[in-house]
């Protein structure tokens, strides 16, 4: 930089306190200036000032552990900073049965190396042995008859985990920069807005008229990216109560040795005590919702319920404790994306400003960050530096990809276009629509798209597919997210409430009346991650139905036909890892996270999709309706579901339109039958299939089928997948013959119905003759399974996005990032397993959209609507 330009610091957190320092080292004559909202010096104002942090070596991103092992060494070499860390250990517990816990604990496990006979880490399989070490360095111990039932059930101690004391380092970095004469500092300085001249950024204006320009700035204020740098997108505002105990003497010399205790069920941690003082933080909450500003200014009083769960958790850790004041609490807020990872980069759109940003959960690795922010800004590394930390990736966007201001339309509001839309506003693409010919947003999702339904099932056993695998785990955690964000909402769609549920944990059973598993299904629980394999329960296995008990797992889970005391043949699966999603809900959700991330929603028939605007090989736009309004688009991509071969003639050989067949039973009031209500309740009853993989069905036999627990208005669905129907009624533009989503109310083919009836009748009799409405669902079958996710061959500006062929909408969270990978032209694993392909791969014996024995046609004489 010349010598006569300036820098402007946004924040005074570790990170922007440590890039001052070593920009103003390689830059003695830059005028830099560190601007904050708070003052570092008051820990009362600073989040980043709360007294503890851990110094994190988890697998958030590959990273971490770099990051870590640089900041540990940079505090242990300094004769000053010393003093701030502290090697005290922790121990990393958990409820037996939580999932989203299990896979965590068993990532840290492989990343300590506990498989390695020289870790200096254990394995804690029992509360007993959680509280020896807890207790190891005391004389008195606590009669363990005398603890409440524990939560800490099983856990990883890392003797090796550091805690930094915060508030210490940030006063020593910050006396460091008052030491060099071209870094100034202003404090309590209240941001207005950003001084912008053709998208490049110039400055700031402060409340009150006052400007302060630059030629080059950094914002290291993560709140501030979130709310004035047009971050929000790609950024989640989050918080979480910090509250300090301050104990007896007595308590304070028996645990002053602690560990740090962490629970990741509970969301409870607990530090080690400095100056008389235990900091205590929980994750109860979701604050993602909290208005920031608002936040940051009120006084803070932990919740009742939250100081209960508080307590609770201290009572089965450090029991003495657990009765002692808390002498002040805190809402600290954090703003990360969608990995809990920072961002290290150019902005997106602005020149001449850089993001670097971490959560405060990972605040004290922003010491090893400042010279990597100032070798961004040097441009002494291009963008890709970012992208091997693990820290970017978001920004960074290929010359031949779309400008983030340049047009795309989205055909279909179902599971793939709406994930696809919500992936390019939160990758910061900023002028995206959506198309469809149902107004979802008025009705609800309620109509004969494969997306609009009450309920689908959620479930990861893909055999040896591990991909699909591991894109099912990660759906699974941010559905868990979701669950969190709605219970939390202030602001929710009509169609939901805060008590609603978009998904339930209720585990899905595998079963049917031969003995012995089918090879998918032997193939799953041969590739079943070795940390989850104790949530498989062999039905056949009495042993294994012995620990579900132990568990607190129903026996009417694995067993809700009660066949085994009528002395009739199950064997199979209870997959404790799985559930349901409630799809139309689903919908509506991320319909509505659309609309508030800006992606413009066109939704009812004069919006249904009519013709493609073309200029030779190229799609340049759609229209819509009988009117046909004009969409100009420098991108397409069509994700319509069952109609997508209507649209694209293309993938006629690679992907068919089906019919599944649906019954929903009414229930009969709940007072009338509370039986009823109690018995199909997702508490007591699970997702089910029965003979839906393995061995094709011969002559009269059963099976096919599937169903669900009762919802909150007790409909009971059941469906038929042992036959897939078509319906060649439609001429595509290359006059070709497809199926059609048929979507008046025909009934179901006979066949479906006899199989719906007779499996009742044997296992679900108590439903036989109760009211039930028929639904064709309709969905879009690949050739092979696997979805399409591509540009159309030979056609420019046109991408496609489909083929869920019945397995898409558990990953709704996360399809659409693959979408947005493929506009971008990245090559990735899922890019290779979604891309094109020869009709062939799937080896089936009949052409897709041609009249086959194995895909039989709808006939209107063949149709049933009662029971």
């Amino acid at each position: 930089m010349a010598s006569t330009d300036n820098l402007l610091i946004i924040g005074s957190g570790a990170l922007a306190l440590s890039t001052a320092l070593a920009f103003s080292s390689r830059h003695p004559a830059t005028h830099i200036i560190v601007l904050s909202r708070e003052n570092t010096l008051d820990s009362s104002e600073a989040s980043s000032a709360v007294d503890l942090r851990q110094l994190r070596n988890d697998c958030q991103s590959s990273a971490i552990p770099t990051l870590e092992a640089d900041a540990k060494h940079i505090l242990r070499e300094d004769p000053e900073l010393r003093h701030c860390l502290y090697t005290r250990g922790e121990i990393c517990a958990l409820v037996k049965g939580d999932v989203r816990s299990t896979k965590i604990l068993a990532e840290r496990r492989t990343v300590l190396g506990l498989d390695d006979q020289k870790s200096s880490s254990k394995l804690l399989s029992s509360p007993e042995s959680i509280r020896s070490i807890i207790t190891a360095s005391n004389a008195e111990t606590v009669e363990t008859s005398k603890l409440p039932k524990s939560r800490w059930q099983e856990a990883v101690f890392d003797p090796s985990t550091a805690i930094v004391d915060l508030r210490q380092l940030l006063l020593i970095l910050y006396r460091r920069c008052q030491g060099r004469s071209n870094i100034t500092f202003k404090f309590g300085v209240d941001i207005q807005r950003p001084i912008i001249e053709d998208n490049v950024f110039k400055g700031l204006i402060l409340n009150g008229g006052s400007e302060i320009t630059a030629q080059t700035a950094v914002v290291t204020d993560d709140l501030l990216c979130h709310k004035l740098f047009g971050l929000s997108s790609l950024m989640k505002a989050t918080g979480y109560d910090a509250t300090w105990l301050k104990p007896s003497d007595s308590v304070l010399k028996k645990y002053k040795d602690i560990p740090v205790l962490t629970n990741l069920s509970t969301g409870f941690t607990v530090f080690p005590p400095v100056n008389g003082e235990f900091k205590c933080t929980l994750e109860l909450n979701d604050y993602g919702d909290v208005n920031v500003s608002d936040a940051e200014s009120c006084a803070w009083s932990l919740a009742p319920k939250t100081e209960r769960e508080i307590r609770r958790n201290l009572a089965e850790v450090l029991p003495e404790a657990a009765d002692q004041p808390f002498s002040r609490s805190k809402l600290a807020l954090s703003v990360s994306t969608e990995k809990r990872t920072g961002l290290i980069d150019r902005h997106p759109q602005l020149d001449a400003l850089f993001i670097a940003t971490l959560p405060t959960t990972l605040e004290p690795l922003g010491i090893s960050l400042g010279t990597r922010v100032v070798d961004q800004i040097d441009q002494a590394v291009t963008s890709k530096l970012c992208q091997s930390l693990g820290l970017s990736g978001r920004f960074s966007v290929a010359e031949d990809t779309l400008a983030f201001h340049k047009p795309i339309v989205v055909v279909g509001a179902g599971v793939f276009g709406l994930s696809t839309a919500l992936h390019l506003a939160r990758r910061g693409y900023k002028n995206v629509t959506i198309l469809d010919r149902e107004a979802y947003d008025q009705t609800g999702y309620t109509s004969a798209a494969a997306s609009a339904d009450q309920n689908k099932i959620i479930r990861a056993s893909y055999g040896t597919q591990k991909l699909y695998e591991s894109l099912a785990f990660k759906a699974l955690d941010l559905w868990d997210e979701w669950n969190s964000d709605v219970r939390n909402s202030s602001d929710l769609p009509d169609s939901l409430f805060f008590h609603d549920r978009l998904w339930d944990n209720c585990g899905f059973l595998r079963a049917g009346e031969l003995a012995g598993l089918d090879p998918q299904e032997k193939a799953t629980q041969d590739s079943f991650p070795e940390a989850l394999k104790d949530t498989q329960y062999r039905l056949s296995d009495e042993s294994r139905r012995e620990d579900a008990r132990m568990n607190g797992i129903p026996s009417t889970k694995l067993d809700p036909f009660d066949r085994s005391q009528r002395g009739l043949g199950i064997d199979g699966i209870f997959d404790g890892t799985g559930g349901y999603v409630a799809a139309d809900k689903s919908c509506s959700w991320v319909l509505h996270l659309c609309q508030k991330l800006g992606v413009r929603t066109k939704l009812g028939k004069q919006f249904a999709f009519r013709e493609f605007i073309r200029e030779g090989s190229r799609i340049t736009g759609v229209k819509t309706g009988v009117e046909g309004t004009a969409f100009p688009a420098d991108l397409v991509i069509v994700a319509a579901g069952g109609w997508t071969p209507s649209i694209v003639p293309e993938v006629a050989d690679l992907l068919q339109t089906t019919a599944g067949s649906v019954v929903k039973i009414q229930l009969p009031p709940q007072n009338e039958r509370p039986d009823l209500w109690k018995k199909y309740s997702s508490s007591e009853f699970p997702c089910w299939s029965w003979r839906l993989t393995g061995k094709k069905l011969q002559g009269t036999e059963v099976g096919g089928i599937y169903g669900f627990p009762r919802t909150q208005d007790g409909v009971i669905k059941i469906g038929f997948r042992g036959t897939k129907w078509t319906n060649l009624a439609y001429s595509n533009a290359q006059g070709r013959l497809i199926s059609y989503p048929e979507t008046s109310p025909i009934g179901l083919p006979n066949k479906a119905m006899e199989n719906i009836r007779e499996f009742c009748k044997e296992n679900m009799p108590d439903l036989v003759g109760l009211p039930l409405s028929t639904r064709l669902c309709w969905y879009t079958d690949s050739v092979d399974s696997s979805f399409l996710i591509d540009r159309v061959p030979g056609t420019e500006g046109l991408v496609v996005a489909s083929g869920g062929s019945g397995h898409g909408f558990k990953f709704l969270p996360v399809l659409g990032e693959h979408v947005v990978d493929v506009v971008e032209k990245k090559d990735t694993g899922y890019t290779n397993l979604f891309k094109w392909r020869d009709p062939s791969a799937g080896g089936k014996k009949a052409r897709f959209n041609t009249p086959s024995d194995e895909w039989p046609a709808l006939r209107q004489d063949d149709m049933s609507r009662s029971w």
